[in-house]
């Protein structure tokens, strides 16, 4: 890699966090007006639509991935640097880990939405 496609790079990163930023606070925003609109639906006796319980489990799963990845972003957003900087391993780690869970069980969710769509 040369010299002048490196300092691309770190401004590519910092692209990519901020990207990643706005989309999980998209994300928070359009499942959690879903569930809420859910929530007022099904608390009314006379009308009731058929969604599916695995429905709301994957809407949970991404809400809560999008809300623990949140302070991931925030960390990395205000400690980024355009040289090269020391960055704290273990804070990092444990400031992602549960977020980086979630994201990973979200196929599963999707398993079984679809299994029940069948």
């Amino acid at each position: 890699m040369t010299e002048q496609a490196g300092a691309y790079y770190k401004y590519l990163v910092l692209g990519e966090f901020i990207l990643s930023f706005l989309c999980n606070i998209f994300s928070i925003f359009n499942c959690s007006i879903i569930l809420i609109y859910f929530y007022k639906v099904f608390r009314k006796k006379e009308w009731r639509p058929k969604v599916s319980a695995f429905f709301f489990a994957l809407l949970v799963n991404y809400l809560l991935a999008a809300l623990f990845l949140l302070p991931y972003d925030i960390f990395v957003l205000a400690n980024w640097r355009p040289y090269a900087s020391f960055r704290n391993g273990p804070m990092l780690f444990w400031v992602s880990v549960m977020g980086h869970c979630l994201i990973a069980t979200n196929p599963l969710s999707v398993f079984f939405l679809t299994l029940d769509r069948i």
